[in-house]
């Protein structure tokens, strides 16, 4: 499951509001074996949501495009240093 997360800060004296940082974290729900199992399905709200919710599966592609990507890369690698 993806969960997007939000820090907005506030200006006390002034109620200003600002978008501080924002994150989109993934979780894997496991039953009492340590399997995975679904989780409910989300139904969007807000605007916000509805637009989070229809980007969901480009942003999952993306991860595991950049995960095939790293393990590639790791084939590259070494342990050797450059002044042994």
């Amino acid at each position: 499951m993806e969960v997007f997360v939000k820090v907005i800060k506030e200006d006390l004296q002034t109620s200003e509001r600002q978008i501080a940082a924002t994150s989109f974290l993934t979780f894997v729900a496991l039953d009492e074996n340590n399997k995975p199992v679904e989780v409910p399905k989300v139904i969007p709200e807000s605007e916000e949501e509805t637009k989070l919710h229809e980007t969901a599966q480009m942003r999952a592609e993306m991860r595991k495009q950049r995960r095939e990507e790293s393990k590639k890369f790791a084939d590259y690698l070494t342990t050797v240093f450059p002044w042994e």
